[in-house]
This record gives structure tokens, C-alpha cells and sequence, in this order.
């Protein structure tokens, strides 16, 4: 019985209707523009981690699209060594954008 109740408390946390009650409390609290603000920024580094996969599968040939089985272990390295090579070059821009939204999240706290 209590095996029961564990997995039905469970289920219930991981609910997605309490992610509408989490929201709600957040856009209560911190106003309609709350859940906007990371929106543009996310675009902006997403906009940048696209871009450098672009450039580098130009000069380089590696594969953008993610590859078939069907096309071999090879396509499947190249497509994941382009992934890798734009994550390291868009790093430094990620750490310094969250780093300064860390920032600024605790100098508003203060």
C-alpha cells in the first residue's frame, strides 16, 4: 500500500499541471513579462550556435543534417564533430550570457 502511494505521489510530482500552477505563480509574482525575458536572448544564442555550425560545415564539409544508419558510422562522427567544434567556439558567449544574467538576477534581488 505504501508502494502505492510513493509512485502515485510521484506521478503526481511530475505531473505536467504543475508546471501550469508554477507559471501561474511566477507571472503573479513577477509581473506578465516574466516568462518573456529570456525569449530574445535565447533566439540571439541560438541564432549564433546555428550560424557557427553553417560556417564551419562550409569551410570544413562536415555534415549539418543529422545522418541515416544508412549512411554510415562516418557521416555520424562528421555530424557530431561539427556539433562539438560550434559548441566549443559559442561557449564563451553562452558562460558571459548567463553569467550576466546571474548577475543581474542578484543585483534586482538586492
Amino acid at each position: 500500500s505504501s508502494g502505492i502511494n510513493a509512485e502515485y505521489r510521484r506521478a503526481r510530482d511530475l505531473s505536467p499541471l504543475l508546471m501550469l500552477k508554477a507559471v501561474y505563480q511566477i507571472q503573479s509574482r513577477q509581473g506578465g513579462a516574466a516568462l518573456w525575458k529570456g525569449f530574445t536572448c535565447h533566439l540571439m544564442l541560438e541564432g549564433i550556435q546555428l550560424s557557427s555550425e553553417a560556417c564551419i560545415s562550409h569551410v570544413t564539409g562536415l555534415p549539418k543534417e543529422l545522418p541515416s544508419l544508412a549512411e554510415g558510422p562516418g557521416r555520424l562522427v562528421g555530424y557530431t564533430t561539427l556539433k562539438t567544434i560550434s559548441t566549443v567556439l559559442t561557449l564563451p558567449v553562452l558562460s558571459a550570457v548567463l553569467l550576466e544574467t546571474v548577475q543581474s538576477e542578484s543585483a534586482r534581488a538586492e
